[in-house]
């Protein structure tokens, strides 16, 4: 009810949903058996597998010996490309019409005999079609659909509408934004209103996540009303913004710059787009020629 809700207020709603991994301690159906043999196997035989025992929202702490421990499935099995079209129907079903595809990618190379037909090095392309059909589900289901991706792929930028990065230098994310340019970048921010600016100046969208993401926004009111601020900025620059390209400072020239005062062009069909972005909280001032 609350999804139906929120759908009819005009809200696009998603979930996180990984399809690569398998937990290793997950006790198998009858029907699940069969994915051993399709999990992602080494050169030796043996399984493929991470462990991710750790939380990047708080200051990347990781301990491995808590597990868990997860296989890989390969994107080439004919079981694993009906699980996830499965999961993909249900997941819309319960009302949501955007997805939040953990994990879109995958570089270990798979030496499964089972799979003949692809080489070790083809790998990838099964993700890249496995991507295509859950897309193609989702506009089929609503055609307002988006489908978020954890880091960026420039291949799978094809199916993938908005990328959300772990980078914790911000110079790095802004690089990535300038590089591919022809998707959405976001920038995961606590309640941190300069950091709030300096991603709008730079494209980049914001992937909240306060006090580590052990707060919501109902926590942090003042930045909650910034971000609606911004959120509608966006929303009014957006042939110049949302639908221009980012390029950092090119064709400007930047001096007498007070109290890290941000200053990003844009350049669109409408024109180009100065932002100037307060991200001291000290009222920055800079001569922009």
């Amino acid at each position: 009810q609350g999804l139906a809700k929120a759908r009819e207020e005009g809200t696009d709603v998603s979930a996180l949903i990984n399809f690569r991994l398998w937990n290793q301690i997950q006790k198998p159906t009858e029907e699940d058996k069969a994915f051993y043999k399709e999990m992602i196997k080494n050169y030796d035989g043996s399984y493929g597998f991470a462990v991710y025992g750790l939380s990047h929202n708080h200051v990347r702490t990781m301990s491995c010996h808590n597990g868990p421990t997860c296989f890989f499935l390969n994107p080439h099995s004919e079981l694993h490309m009906k699980r996830v079209l499965k999961l993909t129907k249900e997941y819309t079903n319960l009302g949501y019409n955007s997805m939040f595809y953990d994990q879109p990618f995958e570089y270990f190379p798979a030496y499964n005999l089972d799979h003949e037909k692809a080489s070790p090095d083809d790998i990838y392309e099964g993700v890249v079609n496995l991507l295509k059909k859950v897309k193609k589900h989702l506009i089929e289901n609503d055609n307002r659909a988006t489908v978020l991706g954890e880091e960026c792929d420039i291949f799978a930028s094809q199916y993938i509408d908005q990328w959300m990065s772990w980078y914790h230098d911000f110079e790095e994310v802004k690089r990535a934004s300038y590089s591919v340019p022809y998707t959405m970048f976001s920038w995961v921010v606590d309640a941190n209103i300069s950091m709030a600016n300096k991603a709008f100046a730079s494209g980049l969208y914001l992937f909240i996540s306060i006090h580590g993401m052990e707060k919501t926004l109902d926590d942090e009111p003042k930045f909650a009303n910034h971000v609606k601020k911004l959120a509608a900025l966006r929303k009014k620059t957006s042939l110049r913004t949302c639908y221009g390209i980012f390029r950092d400072q090119q064709g400007i020239t930047i001096s007498n710059v007070e109290n890290a005062l941000d200053v990003q062009v844009f350049d669109s069909e409408e024109g180009p787009a100065v932002i100037f972005a307060d991200s001291s909280g000290q009222n920055g001032k800079a001569h922009v020629q």
